[in-house]
């Protein structure tokens, strides 16, 4: 049933959004550039000159939450009425979002390709780094977050983060979405949440690979109940259920729920329809945790999913994911793009961080001269013997990272949120700020680490300065596939936290 009565007023607010038609997967070439937005996201960063984005957040009094999210007692709440282009998270608005793109891709590079995105029912062709992260309004006038993209036959998975936390110490605390929230199944793609205890960008574990805080909570909606996807396109199994709810203790991974126990083995789904929204409901507590989830295009919510688990923190960051793996082999297709409405949490309302953010140089590099399947758009930067670059110009061309218009007045803590490749536990990350002193972080003991991780990292407040920010990056790494002391470093932000 269409949401009438959350929608009045929303239209006037939306004044850079897209009214769409109806759901029509793209019939051309999806690899090819069509429809608005096309050539939108191409450009590479200049060498030597790579400024970052500001975000704002963290002002006292507290700004107003968003009064359009139906969860009672919201603390945070984003119903996506106006967009915030620029930055890596495109229309969502930088200083609320943390965004990553993140994946395996051709030798362990991050690289996405072009990739067809729904936006509320019109399919566009679109480049990575923003055009694939847009705001619309449906026909019925309900705005929606649309996000997409293509897996180029790897793993491959995008992670927003809401920088304010999630604090549900000494009770329960829910965390409430809605997305049209359709899965192939485990070899195909479909949606995550997680929560980490430090806001380490991109959490996610597939096989023996954990992208964690030291401490998380991962939901993972990729069972689709025995309903195969196989020739369905972008639709999906028409199910969705939780696979795993996997708890994180010191960087160990445990899986603390069997979907295929139980007299429901297999059948505790809700159905899903492209463009219809199911409601996903979350109540964490330190010991336990229950998923709820409505049918699509309904508001009635029944419990799909529990467990009993021993949380080591009371304080987070939500992280919603959209993942990839290889769904070629699904026989589905290697694109696929989520709409998302009305964002929200319960519980105080926490100061959000002071947040800044380096352009990912999304470099074009042509499939004909790598072992990418489609050409790419490089996320990442290389790093070696201290000097960051470009990796289609190479180290002899070093790239200025810096942060514009940084403001640390006030600030009690800052800290430096990125991913890598290429670096083992046991390593030692270096960073410095202005030319001042170089600090040193070591790899915690994560299995697997050299392929992707993320990390946040303690920044002395006394290392910055008001205004543009200077980065300079080490490693000791002994890596495979690159020089002695060599990684990829990608999304790379800056945060503040303010009293």
């Amino acid at each position: 049933m269409p949401r009438f009565h959350r929608l009045i007023g929303l239209m006037l607010l939306v004044g850079s959004s897209v009214d769409c038609g109806t759901d029509t997967e793209p019939a051309a070439d999806p690899h090819g550039q069509s429809g608005a937005g096309a050539a939108a996201g191409t450009g590479g960063v200049e060498a030597g000159s790579t400024s970052g984005v500001g975000g704002g957040g963290g002002t006292t009094p507290l700004p107003p939450v968003d009064p359009n999210c139906t969860l009672p007692d919201a603390a945070f709440c984003d119903a996506f009425v106006k967009a915030s282009p620029g930055g890596r998270a495109g229309d969502l608005d930088d200083a609320r979002w943390g965004f990553a793109r993140l994946g395996f891709g051709c030798a362990n590079s991050f690289a996405f390709p072009a990739t067809p995105l729904n936006v509320c029912g019109t399919w566009n062709t679109v480049n990575p780094g923003g055009p694939d992260s847009a705001f619309c309004v449906t026909q019925e006038g309900d705005p929606r977050w649309a996000e997409g993209f293509h897996d180029n036959t790897s793993f491959n998975y995008i992670a927003a983060r809401i920088r304010q936390p999630f604090d549900f110490e000494g009770r329960t605390g829910t965390l409430q979405w809605e997305a049209d929230a359709r899965t192939s199944g485990g070899h195909g793609w479909w949606v995550e949440t997680w929560l980490t205890d430090a806001p380490v960008p991109g959490a996610n574990k597939h096989d023996d690979q954990l992208v964690s805080s030291k401490e998380a909570l991962g939901v993972v909606l990729a069972l689709n109940c025995g309903q195969s996807a196989a020739g369905a396109g972008t639709a999906g199994s028409g199910k969705m259920g939780v696979s795993d709810i996997l708890l994180v203790h010191d960087y160990v991974a445990q899986a603390v729920y069997d979907p295929f126990s139980g007299p429901e083995a297999n059948a505790r789904c809700v159905t899903t329809e492209q463009g219809l929204l199911n409601t996903l409901q979350f109540k964490v507590s330190t010991g336990r945790i229950e998923v709820w989830a409505s049918d699509a295009g309904s508001n009635e919510l029944r419990q799909i999913a529990e467990a009993d688990i021993d949380l080591g923190f009371s304080r987070g960051y939500v992280q919603l994911s959209h993942v990839h793996y290889n769904a070629h082999k699904a026989d589905v297709t290697s694109f696929q793009s989520y709409q998302w409405a009305r964002v929200a949490f319960d519980g105080p309302q926490l100061p959000t961080p002071r947040s800044y953010e380096i352009a990912d140089p999304l470099s074009p590099v042509p499939a004909a001269s790598t072992c990418f399947t489609n050409d790419v758009f490089r996320i990442s930067y290389g790093v070696t013997d201290g000097v960051t670059y470009d990796l289609n110009a190479g180290s002899g061309t070093p790239s200025k990272l810096s942060f514009a218009g940084v403001d640390p007045a006030n600030g009690k803590s800052a800290r430096l949120n990125f991913d890598t490749t290429y670096v083992a536990a046991g390593d030692t990350l270096s960073y410095r700020f202005n030319g001042k002193e170089w600090r040193d972080f070591a790899v915690p003991a994560i299995s697997d680490t050299w392929e992707r991780q993320g990390f946040s990292v303690p920044v002395p407040v006394s290392d910055l300065t008001a205004g543009e920010n200077t980065l300079e990056l080490g490693t000791n790494t002994a890596s495979f596939a690159m020089p002695p002391n060599s990684m990829h470093v990608a999304n790379i932000d800056l945060e503040i936290e303010l009293p």
